[in-house]
């Protein structure tokens, strides 16, 4: 929360410093009564920031949150082409895939999430994935 708040002022006082749009949108991420927040700022630091595998990664997790699989891909690949996703990114982008209808990119992709080692909860909703029809 005092992280939240901090963000918050940053980006009020300094609304064109997008490491603090980020970072709030990072924040609000992790709430899903925000998430339209969280892609709101999300796409104003996008917008600031350009070519920034920090952006793309938060932005593209807020779009896979949100059920946008096709940008949240587009995001999260272009994260993943500067340095390789972690456990939590490989979840969201095979989420994305399993959603746009590219199964064996999917699987393969959260299959590796599983190895590199996702919380339960996230291990779970992967394990449901894979067995989906």
């Amino acid at each position: 929360a005092a992280a939240t708040t901090i963000y918050k002022d940053l980006h009020m006082r300094l609304p064109d410093f997008f490491p603090a749009t980020t970072r709030l949108a990072a924040h609000y991420a992790d709430l899903p009564t925000r998430l339209d927040d969280a892609e709101a700022l999300a796409l104003e630091a996008f917008e600031k920031g350009g070519d920034n595998p920090g952006i793309d990664r938060i932005l593209g997790e807020i779009l896979a949150r949100k059920n946008k699989a096709e940008a949240a891909i587009r995001h999260l690949e272009r994260c993943q082409k500067a340095s390789p996703l972690d456990a939590e990114g490989l979840f969201f982008l095979g989420k994305s895939y399993v959603e746009a209808k590219q199964a064996d990119q999917g699987e393969k992709t959260l299959e590796a999430a599983l190895n590199a080692g996702l919380d339960v909860d996230q291990a779970a909703a992967a394990n449901a994935l894979l067995q989906a029809p």
